[in-house]
This record gives structure tokens, C-alpha cells and sequence, in this order.
């Protein structure tokens, strides 16, 4: 005696299918974000790296690094306050450090009064 079981348990072939297909097509738009992210996470952290150095090359602590190019010139700060002009002399110090494989660098301009 044969008996149609019309108790189906489970997932079609043609609905597993479908399925896999819709998430690859999601994963093919979120994959490329997390990528890009990555990389600017990446080179957020270098640019900080190369100003944290910065600093400490303005700051005398790691003067011998190689790869920044300090630039020091005596300059005259000028400040107003309405009619009043206050000048201030000192040093104006550029530092440049790069911080990516292609070369690109941060400037930190720093003012020290004598």
C-alpha cells in the first residue's frame, strides 16, 4: 500500500537556493564597506602615529628622526585688540613626517615666543 505523507519537514532545493542567492548579493554590497573602512582605520592611525612624532621632534625629545623635515624661522607673532597691535617675537617651527606608502605627509606648524 502506498501513502502520500504530505508532512513536509524542511526547505525545498529551489528555496536553499534562493536563499544562498540573496545573501550573496547582500554580502557582494557589504563587503566593499568593510574594506574601505579598514583602510581608512588604517591611515587614520598612521596620520596619528606621524603626529604624535611630530610633536616630539618639536619637543626635542626625538630629534633624531629621520624622516621628519624641520624647518625653523624667526618670525613676529602680531596679536590686535582693536586699535593695540602686540608684537611677539620667536621661532616658527614646521614640522613635516609622512605617514603613508605613497608619500603623503602631515605638517604640524608650531609658534615658540623668546
Amino acid at each position: 500500500m502506498i501513502s502520500n505523507k504530505k508532512h513536509d519537514k524542511g526547505f525545498s532545493l529551489i528555496e536553499i537556493i534562493i536563499a544562498i542567492f540573496l545573501i550573496g548579493i547582500i554580502a557582494v554590497f557589504l563587503l566593499p564597506m568593510f574594506s574601505f573602512s579598514y583602510t581608512h582605520l588604517h591611515r587614520s592611525g598612521n596620520r596619528t602615529e606621524a603626529v604624535y612624532s611630530s610633536r616630539q621632534v618639536i619637543d626635542n625629545d626625538d630629534a633624531d628622526n629621520d624622516e621628519a623635515l624641520v624647518s625653523a624661522a624667526s618670525d613676529t607673532l602680531e596679536i590686535y585688540f582693536g586699535d593695540i597691535t602686540i608684537p611677539i617675537e620667536g621661532e616658527n617651527i614646521n614640522v613635516r613626517i609622512p605617514y603613508d606608502k605613497h608619500g603623503k605627509t602631515i605638517s604640524v606648524d608650531v609658534f615658540h615666543s623668546e
